[in-house]
């Protein structure tokens, strides 16, 4: 019956197809997907009397005439919503109840390493990973192909011919580009040579592999990546995290999603904040202040519990040597131990910046840095200098920088990701970071004070990292990500500056790491 099967199984995906190309309102799509899912149940009848018995083959037909004339009177009366609900509520449980009754879809689990691959009732793959913790679904077990047919809706550029997929993880959003758009290339990024014979073996891809459109990557992988994400061409799921088979790539693949969600959930405002910031307003850019940072001790204050440490090496310090640099939720805490901060910085497009800058600063002593991107609205309330920089990956600050002649720097998902990368070129004497945990040391989230809850959760997944004073410290993904990739930023930088990682948090490779009982030896 592999026959049958193959038109069972196009028929599935044509219907999750045509159900989201109504919901997203491609109703042209629509209309041309339901003259095809009608043409494959006419072909599925014609063949099961070729492959079944007598009796299944009644079975069917009975099973089918219980929607299509519903079917056939909502096409005829061009009722897109009635299409909908008949598909949904009939024609896809009509369809399971075929493959797994009148076929009898069940071939078994492939494993190869820690993904498995298995069947659900209609025949789809759908795809897992083992890990030490348990079971993770790579794909969904229901209707994988809707899921990837929704997210490329969502992600698709309208003049990108070529894509690259994260992991073979990512096999059913190839199979989408392939049904959406004609022409268009997918490059499938994944290491591991045994998944990919697994993928060319369960999936009906041959086709698409020998006329070029569908192209497996296993060397150089890394590398590739680097190259998709320079062309912005990569799409990367939670799942090629999961399943990359090296940590390099699991680190490249969590970044680029940070930002890629980034852009994703908060895109309106970041182009609204830019305009507030750089198009109704007149800005300034930190290199106009030469004497910000330029051959000084640079402190700076982000907002982790080993903080409450450093206060007394702050207010000692000779100011007119040094310069603070903090970050916006660390602002009130230092002004409520009498320290007047040099700079604050901000980067969130989100209005809890406000919050922030809601605090009783010296105008005289404290000015702003904000990423072009920033809450225009707590920009605009901040009285005193302000100073704009602007960030790679966002096109309007790419512009702006280039037309200027301006340096781009690197967010790394954080604000104290994007200060660190201004700080290493400002022209610094030397940086000492306090407060940069990247951890929950002493089982805190942040310094006491600096938020009104602290207790880390319990309930929240954490890891085990090395810390500063050799021991471990525990922390979670977020903060683990932000060190790496401040490890990786440090790998690259080629100056000069000496910096402190002044803590009791997560030891910071690239860095010295002093712990905060040494803090007068440095």
């Amino acid at each position: 019956m592999i026959k049958l099967k193959g038109i069972i199984l196009r028929l599935n995906w044509e219907c999750q197809f045509c159900i989201v190309s109504i919901k997203l309102d491609y109703n042209d799509s629509a209309w041309k997907s339901l003259a095809t899912i009608i043409t494959y149940i006419s072909e599925l009848l014609t063949t099961s009397q070729e492959e079944c018995g007598a009796d299944r083959v009644v079975k069917m037909v009975a099973d089918i005439a219980n929607f299509l004339p519903a079917l056939m009177t909502a096409q005829k009366s061009r009722d897109l919503c009635c299409v909908a609900d008949v598909i949904e509520n009939d024609v896809i449980s009509c369809i399971g109840r075929i493959g797994e009754d009148v076929v009898g879809i069940n071939q078994g689990t492939l494993a190869v390493g820690r993904m498995l691959f298995e069947y659900n009732k209609v025949g789809d793959v759908v795809l897992s990973y083992q890990e030490d913790d348990g079971l993770h679904s790579l794909t969904g077990r229901l209707h994988p192909f809707m899921d990837a047919v929704q997210y490329f809706y969502e992600y698709r550029e309208a003049f990108k011919t070529n894509y690259a997929l994260a992991g073979g993880c990512m096999i059913y959003d190839a199979l989408a580009i392939m049904r959406l758009q004609l022409d268009t290339k997918v490059y499938i990024i994944e290491e591991n040579k045994d998944v990919i014979k697994a993928l060319k073996e369960l999936f009906d891809i041959e086709d698409y592999i020998s006329s070029g459109r569908i192209t497996f990557v296993s060397e150089n992988a890394l590398k590739e990546v680097a190259e998709f994400i320079r062309r912005q061409a990569l799409l990367v799921k939670p799942s090629s995290i999961i399943s990359a088979a090296s940590e390099e790539l699991k680190y490249a693949y969590s970044q680029y999603r940070m930002i890629q969600l980034s852009h994703k959930e908060e895109g309106y405002l970041l182009y609204k904040n830019y305009h507030e910031n750089c198009i109704e307003s007149e800005w300034k850019h930190i290199s106009e202040n030469e004497n910000a940072f330029w051959g000084k001790k640079v402190y700076f204050v982000a907002g982790g519990p080993s903080l409450g440490k450093c206060f007394d090496l702050l207010r000692d310090r000779d100011k007119d040597e040094t310069s603070i640099l903090c970050v916006g939720t660390s602002a009130g805490k230092l002004l409520k131990e009498f320290i007047n901060p040099d700079f604050v910085i901000i980067s969130d497009p989100l209005p809890t910046m406000e919050k922030q800058l809601a605090q009783p600063f010296d105008y005289d002593k404290t000015s702003l840095i904000y990423a072009c991107s920033a809450y225009g609205g707590a920009v605009k309330k901040f009285a005193g200098e302000k100073y704009v920089v602007f960030q790679k990956d966002f096109d309007m600050a790419e512009n702006v920088a280039k037309q200027h002649g301006l340096p781009l720097h690197e967010t790394g998902g954080s604000v104290s990701t994007l200060a660190l990368d201004i700080l290493l070129n400002s022209g610094a004497k030397e940086i000492i970071c306090l407060g940069l945990d990247l951890a929950y040391t002493g089982n805190q989230m942040h310094v006491s004070g600096g938020d009104d809850i602290n207790d880390a959760d319990e309930n929240v997944k954490m890891e085990m990292v090395r810390s500063v004073d050799g021991d471990c410290v525990p922390t979670v993904q977020n903060l683990n990500s932000y060190r790496k990739w401040i490890e990786k930023r440090m790998q690259r930088y080629q100056g000069d500056i000496k910096v402190i990682n002044l803590s009791d948090g997560a030891f910071i490779e690239g860095m010295e790491n002093v712990p905060t009982e040494c803090a007068n030896s440095i």
